[in-house]
């Protein structure tokens, strides 16, 4: 059987490419913070936010520039 563990910065360089839609879920109301934070560490452009309220993760990609349209 394979192994399909990765860092968050491998998962986030494999599939978070420029251009594409993404939505940040989360269980319980705790956000991927961490996952926001990665995308804009690793400079990730013209991205597609789906979601329907506002989080800070959202506004994490805002302020890094990494959002076309939210």
């Amino acid at each position: 059987m394979q192994d399909k563990r990765m860092t968050l910065t491998e998962a986030v360089n494999r599939y978070v490419v420029n251009g594409c839609s993404l939505t940040l879920g989360s269980a319980n109301g705790r956000e991927p913070f961490g996952v926001a934070c990665e995308i804009v560490r690793q400079r990730k452009k013209d991205l597609i936010l789906v979601t329907d309220s506002q989080t800070d993760a959202g506004e994490m990609l805002i302020a890094g520039g990494c959002l076309k349209k939210l």
